[in-house]
């Protein structure tokens, strides 16, 4: 079991998804001792145990330390002038409903649930990211 993460309630983390199965945006929910023990997967919302990112996890499951601190990336709010862009040429008609188990492309606009307008920045086989008014978030697709 990971020991977790310095965090607080209610902080944005990136994490493992045992639904998912891979490492994306996750929302503390409990923490013992200033530690987080568990978060709400942005994408799927299913709760679980926090667990570390699984790219930092040996094959018997124990947390690797790396020998130099990795930089944290946090998403960035975009600026004004590409969201207002984007939206501009945007067509409500033309949006797509954000299903995890639609394959997107890149420059697809979509609605999340959530999160409101989307443009496809870039799409990997089984993750997208997607410029929303709030900032880039990832989102797991083609499931």
């Amino acid at each position: 079991m990971d020991k977790g993460i310095h965090t607080k309630v209610g902080q944005d983390v990136v994490c493992y998804c045992t639904r998912c199965r891979m490492d994306l945006n996750h929302r503390v929910v409990a923490q013992v001792e200033g530690l987080a023990k568990r978060a709400i997967c942005q994408t799927c919302r299913s709760e679980h145990q926090y667990r570390s990112r699984k790219e930092t996890m040996t094959a018997k499951g124990k947390v690797k330390t790396p020998s130099k601190p990795r930089k944290v990336v946090v998403d960035s709010k975009p600026s004004p002038n590409i969201w207002g862009e984007l939206k501009r040429r945007f067509e409500p008609e033309s949006a797509l409903d954000f299903q995890m188990s639609q394959k997107f492309k890149r420059n697809d606009c979509l609605t999340h649930p959530t999160f409101g307008i989307g443009f496809v920045q870039s799409s990997q086989p089984r993750t997208i990211e997607v410029l929303f008014e709030l900032g880039v978030k990832t989102l797991a697709h083609n499931r």
